[in-house]
């Protein structure tokens, strides 16, 4: 849960509130209970363990309440999904989603597996009414090295045929230490972009671009790209930010936070190799010390992740000269124009 300080307050106040639209939809958002997921601390050849240092569980009444904290005076509404790893109850993850969006009256995504049928995935469309799916690299067969996993060992072509078939959703983390710069993530990326134009192909975390030097030539060989969508989640470069602004321009960004993660009150600091380390305060999340991608910090102006994330894109949309209007298209019409033929409350 939120736990909000002064300066968290006064923060939001004077520079987020009234730059933010009044109405939010959070495209990038994680919802499910403690008893779905095993401990990933022992797990740590493909994933980093600090997601679960910050947040074991997002119940739906916790977001609630946390959004009401995080974003007072604000109507925000978020694209749910659950967590999408190799040791997580999948069915009971689904669910819960579909349970979720339903009581909730939130649109949703379905968590996929690379080796999911057509008819599964559309029989999952039919009961929970999903947009589309998310996808994960820790969901690629067990037998490939982490930095051997292409796109398409987890969004498999077969998936993508029914996606751009039926014009819906994926939410793709891309893969590989390489990131964004990655020769290959590039490749399979611009030929998703030809091949399956009518899906709604979004690129979490801008790609996982934490900085420049993790983008590379990424935005001149993307840009062009026709119908790649990029989600800004738990990304605070704010380079990377501008230069996605230039690249691709207002239409093809949305807002996301990749909350309950984003909750932490932190700071990210990218070395020169493209490494990033969070700041968090001590004592607050249990093995912290132990974290490579965490480092205890005595900074008392420490505030929400999500705040320095935002803060961040605000930065960038200045030195991009993005106005207002512009604003509400990155954070409610450019999600609220996916949504419309594939949520019925859009």
């Amino acid at each position: 849960m939120v736990k909000a300080k002064q300066l968290d307050a006064d923060l939001y106040r004077s520079e987020l509130m009234d730059f933010l639209p009044d109405r939010i939809i959070d495209f990038h958002v994680h919802i499910w209970k403690k008893d779905f997921l095993q401990d990933r601390f022992d797990c740590p050849q493909r994933l980093p363990a600090w997601p679960m240092r910050v947040a074991n569980e997002n119940p739906a009444e916790d977001l609630k309440k946390n959004y009401a904290a995080l974003f007072p005076g604000k109507e925000v509404l978020p694209l749910i999904f659950g967590y999408p790893v190799r040791d997580f109850n999948m069915d009971a993850g689904n669910r819960y989603v579909i349970s979720s969006a339903a009581q909730e009256g939130w649109p949703a995504l379905m968590m996929a597996t690379p080796d999911m049928t057509v008819d599964a995935l559309e029989q999952g469309v039919r009961q929970g009414a999903f947009c589309g799916v998310k996808v994960y690299l820790d969901l690629a067969p067990a037998d490939i090295p982490v930095d051997k996993i292409a796109i398409f060992d987890f969004l498999p072509r077969e998936m993508l045929e029914w996606l751009d078939k039926t014009g819906r959703i994926v939410m793709l983390h891309i893969p590989r230490s390489g990131r964004l710069r990655d020769p290959d993530n590039q490749k399979q990326l611009m030929e998703i972009d030809k091949q399956y134009p009518n899906a709604k192909v979004i690129v979490a975390h801008m790609g996982r671009a934490y900085s420049m030097e993790d983008a590379g030539d990424a935005f001149e060989v993307l840009s062009k790209s026709e119908n790649l969508l990029f989600d800004f989640s738990a990304n605070s470069s704010e380079p990377v930010f501008e230069q996605a602004l230039e690249t691709f321009g207002p239409n093809r960004i949305l807002y996301g936070s990749d909350l309950p993660f984003t909750q932490m009150h932190s700071r990210r600091v990218v070395s020169g190799q493209g490494r990033y380390v969070n700041l968090v305060p001590k004592g607050v999340y249990p093995g912290a010390d132990k974290d490579p991608y965490l480092q205890e910090s005595d900074d008392p102006s420490l505030t929400f992740f999500l705040y320095e994330e935002l803060m961040a894109f605000k930065r960038a949309a200045s030195a991009a000269g993005i106005g207002p209007e512009d604003i509400r298209k990155i954070f409610c019409s450019n999600a609220e124009a996916i949504l419309k033929d594939l949520w019925p409350r859009s």
